[in-house]
């Protein structure tokens, strides 16, 4: 329903496993779009690519999982005259299931890092958080977030879900 215009966009992931705690692997998407109303549909492209490395490090109850990508957009407000712009980010996630696969809690620490030509993108956030699973498929959870680059805090509790 949401792809509405003739491109096919292509992704590709590729992970191997190096040794008993490490796998890595790379991460690559290409694709366009086209400008879908006023008076320019269909007639202002702009090219997408994203590009990276991850690896993930798992040893007993503590995982981490980290990727760097960088994206390129050659027109991404769909300009007359266009410009590109480079965006580069870093996700880093440490988790602890203390049990392993018989923990109820589970503890999660995840870093971001957003850098980008536009200014309004850039954003830095550390985030914690607690999970208690009360059945298979019913898990609390608190979570703290720090904003790093707007200096302000955000705190959630929830429950997820699944049937």
């Amino acid at each position: 329903k949401f792809d509405d215009d003739k491109f096919k966009n292509f992704a590709l992931r590729v992970s191997q496993g190096v040794g008993k705690y490490l796998s890595v692997g790379g991460f690559y998407y290409q694709g366009k779009e086209k400008v879908l109303v006023g008076e320019e549909v269909g007639k202002i492209e702009n090219k997408v690519s994203y590009y990276g490395p991850d690896v993930n490090v798992s040893a007993g109850p503590i995982g981490l999982t980290a990727q760097y990508l960088i994206r390129k957009d050659t027109n991404p407000f769909f300009a007359a005259n266009a410009t590109g712009y480079e965006t580069k980010g870093i996700v880093a996630e440490v988790m602890i299931s203390p049990f392993l696969d018989r923990s109820r809690y589970y503890f999660t620490g995840l870093y971001n890092n957003i850098d980008s030509d536009l200014a309004d993108l850039k954003y830095q956030t550390a985030t914690i958080c607690v999970n208690y699973l009360l059945a298979r498929n019913l898990r609390l959870n608190a979570e703290f977030t720090r904003d790093l680059e707007r200096d302000s805090n955000r705190f959630g509790i929830g429950m997820v879900t699944a049937f």
